[in-house]
């Protein structure tokens, strides 16, 4: 894989898991930072459980984006015919896997947007 190709997929996939986390902390956030106060417990559970759902998503597309970069320098090790096959799949998958990054870092930064109207407006996120 190219240099410049692996640092762009590493900063996509690093920058979803940064829109992730911070969703999740907004979420959580939210339940605090609301005007009226939210009574229910459930929806404190709700929040710190969606919270919990967002961190993982974020751990998962860090390691995603940091095996790919390893698996990518294990090829290089290997030789001949052999490293030209699995660096023709590795550059497949990456591919495939930046387009959907790609997508799904638009999909969180636009329900950081929501999330963080939502907080202005004096509400929580669930609740």
């Amino acid at each position: 894989m190219d240099r410049r190709y692996l640092l762009i997929f590493r900063a996509v996939f690093l920058l979803a898991a940064a829109l992730s986390a911070g969703l999740a902390a907004l979420i959580v956030a939210s339940v605090f930072l609301a005007e009226g106060p939210v009574l229910a417990s459930r929806f404190t559970f709700v929040s710190a459980l969606v919270g919990a759902i967002f961190l993982g998503l974020a751990a998962l597309l860090h390691g995603v984006g940091r095996h790919v970069a390893a698996l990518s320098s294990d090829i290089g090790t290997c030789g001949g015919e052999r490293q030209q096959g699995l660096h023709r799949s590795l550059s497949r998958l990456a591919r495939l896997l930046l387009i959907a990054g790609v997508a799904l870092a638009i999909l969180l930064g636009g329900i950081n947007i929501g999330v963080i109207a939502r907080i202005q407006d004096g509400s929580a996120v669930f609740g």
